[in-house]
């Protein structure tokens, strides 16, 4: 199907020059890609040849900057060859682009709009900050444009477009738009003006109804114009498909009065012309309408999910009132919906009401299958924390269940249901995880063997350390070289200790979310001390005994970092452990400035807070990680231990190490007791690849 909108081109005649129409929109937008484009424009244009006078007629309500821009540049480029006329509208980008022509025709009846180029945008922040640049980009444009023409400054002419100024025919020449006022008749009804912004739809009504037709002097003949001739001839042709006689010397009440006689019957039907302004912004809404019914949907759908969580509905009562919810009219006044009649129910804990309130497996599914969704460490200790009440009201357990524990305390449950999701356990683990990532990060920087491997009392781990390496050779003829191509590597023994901390739980304690959180840190600092002190048995003087001069805490800077760099520069790998007094002299003022983890220079730059143990004086230490040897793994079980619950191990992220979590029954006192435990040690690697940091 062919374009709706094209340049029309019409060749010179003895009394008139060549012409080319740009009536409609310009170039592809949202609304339509039937504008015309500055390609096809300038096609139109470069079939007349240069140095013949050519006028180009307007009637547009704008479009896109870019190919108007093309337009613009094309006219500029004959500008002494082209008149402008002013059919109607020179609106928006059509405004500017007759500004390149050496001469602009602006007749009384034509109206004109300048304003700042926009648009429609999506994505972040950041896309959105881009396009506005974007758009101001093109505002310079047009307003240097406007202001060559004009002569105003650029100031006058910001504040016009930032405004969206319109102006009559002969206010466009006042102000320099144009050139020439004429009296002429324009088509201002022929233009299609919803692609503009809702500001501007209306506002140019006030000019268009100010607008009187010009009224002839008595006993002047009126001259159409070209425009009004086309319509005459199409009148003629009409009344003769209907066998009506018709002249173009006759006057429009005779062409009236010839179109009344052709027979209704007879007519062909009028069809609705399809506006692909309008469809395509149907298109548009109904995208829109169907997205922020999924969105809808999925809001109240969690919302039903979070009453689950708060007792205050079941699970399977959620699932009723989800239909319900969302067939609800969305003009409900808030305090009137479903929801928030809801909301106002009581939460009651699981079995205090026979019907609605008492907590279902499927109630109990929900909860615990919400919790596993949650990233192991901080977000779930969080969510957990923040739901505490809810989730036990939802039945999930403060402790993991067994048949046995369960048939003690006179609960009984179904071996086939069990579920190791609890609440007191998940809140231990991923305290730990989030204390742990941070105490023991330092861990990165030595050379480590960590597994999961049950390891023996008095057990060694051997952690391979490489010593010396080959010698690489020039034009070698050998390529076996078991001499030079060969590096030494050692094994590190590295004998564990078993490091255990853990504590018994009341019944009162194990019913408080934020206690338990508070409890579980507090016992993971202790590990991580106890952890961190086997490290720190390694860091003394005796075992590196490269040196650089002592610092107090006040003066260590840029330069003393870099001295312990240039003790290891030749380390392909260099990392550095600062005491804590040390670390805050590189925190920036602002503390999302940069990642305190880094420092240029360095692989890894760690803050460890606890030195018991080290070397006397030792603050900080800088080494490849060949300088020290750690290696971990899991205790066996303990004989002596009650009925166990749940063993649970929890493995640091980027670290590796592993630790169990093991929580067990004593049935003499009926307590629930937890430890947590990792077999862990630490041995000197290369005594050349590291060097210790000391305060005086």
């Amino acid at each position: 199907m062919a374009k709706r909108f094209v340049p029309t081109f019409n060749a010179a005649t003895a009394d008139s020059p060549a012409e080319i129409l740009v009536h409609g929109p310009i170039g592809k937008s949202f609304w339509s890609e039937e504008g015309i484009t500055g390609e096809e424009f300038t096609n139109e244009l470069n079939k007349i040849p240069k140095g013949t006078k050519v006028t180009v007629g307007v009637n547009s309500q704008g479009g896109a900057v870019g190919e108007g821009l093309a337009i613009y540049n094309a006219i500029q480029r004959r500008s002494e060859d082209v008149t402008v006329r002013i059919d109607g509208y020179a609106v928006s980008i059509a405004s500017v682009f007759p500004l390149g022509a050496s001469k602009v025709v602006s007749p009384k009846s034509s109206i004109w709009m300048i304003h700042n180029a926009w648009g429609y945008s999506e994505g972040n922040a950041e896309d959105m900050r881009k396009y506005a640049d974007t758009l101001e980009t093109h505002d310079q444009t047009m307003r240097g444009i406007y202001a060559g023409r004009t002569g105003k400054s650029d100031k006058a002419v910001a504040d016009a477009m930032a405004a969206e100024t319109w102006f009559t025919g002969s206010e466009a020449v006042a102000w320099g738009l144009a050139d020439e006022e004429t009296d002429g008749a324009v088509a201002l009804a022929s233009i299609d003006m919803s692609a503009l912004p809702a500001k501007s739809v209306g506002r140019h009504t006030e000019i268009l109804n100010s607008l009187k037709p010009a009224v002839a002097p008595q006993g002047a003949v009126p001259t159409p114009n070209h425009q009004e001739q086309m319509h005459k001839q199409k009148i003629i042709a009409l009344l003769k498909k209907h066998g009506i006689d018709a002249s173009e010397t006759e006057t429009e009440e005779q062409l009236q009065a010839k179109l009344d006689k052709i027979p209704t019957a007879t007519a062909p039907p009028i069809q609705p012309i399809p506006n692909p302004a309008i469809s395509a912004e149907d298109s548009r809404i109904k995208k829109m309408e169907e997205r922020w019914d999924r969105e809808r949907a999925t809001r109240i759908s969690r919302d039903l999910d979070q009453l689950v969580l708060d007792g205050r509905i079941s699970a399977a009562e959620s699932k009723d009132w989800l239909p319900k919810c969302i067939a609800e009219a969305e003009d409900t006044p808030t305090e009137n919906t479903i929801l928030a009649t809801l909301k106002k129910r009581e939460p009651v804990l699981m079995g205090a009401d026979p019907v609605r309130n008492i907590a279902t497996a499927s109630d109990m599914k929900t909860a615990r299958d919400t919790i596993k969704s949650k990233k192991e460490g901080k977000e779930r200790r969080d969510f957990i924390v923040a739901n505490w009440e809810s989730l036990k009201a939802a039945g999930v357990p403060l402790v993991p269940d067994n048949p046995i524990k369960a048939a003690m305390r006179g609960t009984p449950v179904a071996a086939n249901t069990m579920d190791s999701t609890a609440l007191t356990t998940d809140v231990l683990a991923s305290s730990f995880i989030t204390v742990l990532q941070n105490r023991l990060a330092p861990l990165s920087a030595f050379s480590t063997n960590f597994g999961t491997d049950r390891i023996k009392p008095l057990s060694e781990i051997q952690v391979p350390i490489v010593t010396t390496g080959g010698t690489a050779q020039t034009n070698a003829t050998n390529f076996e070289d078991t001499t030079n191509f060969v590096g030494t590597v050692d094994n590190r023994p590295v004998q564990p200790a078993r490091i255990t901390s853990g504590a018994h739980l009341t019944a009162a304690e194990l019913n408080q979310g934020f206690f338990m959180q508070q409890f579980a840190e507090i016992k993971a600092h202790e590990l991580a001390d106890a952890v961190q002190a086997a490290v720190n048995a390694i860091l003394t003087q005796a075992n590196f005994t490269s040196t650089v001069p002592d610092v107090s805490f006040g003066n260590f800077g840029h330069d003393e970092l870099g001295a312990l760099w240039e003790v290891i520069a030749k380390s392909g790998v260099k990392n550095v452990m600062l005491h804590q007094s040390y670390y805050r002299n590189f925190l920036p003022s602002n503390r999302f400035a940069w990642d305190t983890t880094t420092q240029p220079g360095w692989d890894g730059f760690f803050l460890n807070t606890y030195w018991t143990g080290a070397g006397t004086n030792v603050r900080g230490f800088a080494c490849n990680p060949q300088a020290v040897a750690v290696g971990a793994g899991l205790p066996l079980a303990s004989p002596n231990r009650g009925m166990l619950v749940s063993a649970r191990t929890i493995t640091l992220p980027e670290i590796g190490l592993s630790i169990e979590q093991q929580e067990w029954f004593a049935t003499a006192g009926k307590v629930d007791w937890t430890n947590w435990e990792v077999m862990f040690g630490a041995a000197l690697g290369d005594a050349s690849a590291g060097v210790v940091q000391r305060i005086p």
